[in-house]
């Protein structure tokens, strides 16, 4: 996570059940695609085997198209 008062980046943790819904945004190269298609593959190995449902928009770069045979991925 970018911290840009202290210049620097900080690891951080996402937790879908309590933290709800995320979003991604950045410039063209800032890793957004790459953090999308972790997050995707990580949600469909859930311990649980529970409800996953994975929704990327995917304008110009076609970054998210490996995503689309997922079962857990909107098509």
């Amino acid at each position: 996570m970018d911290d840009p008062a202290h210049q620097r980046q900080v690891t951080t943790f996402y937790r879908p059940d309590t933290d709800g819904n995320i979003v991604f945004y950045g410039a063209g190269g800032s890793g957004k695609s790459t953090a999308l298609r972790t997050l995707a593959v990580g949600a469909g190995i859930t311990p649980k085997g529970g409800p996953v449902h994975v929704y990327g928009l995917d304008f110009s770069s076609g970054g998210l198209a490996p995503l689309a045979g997922l079962p857990h991925v909107a098509r």
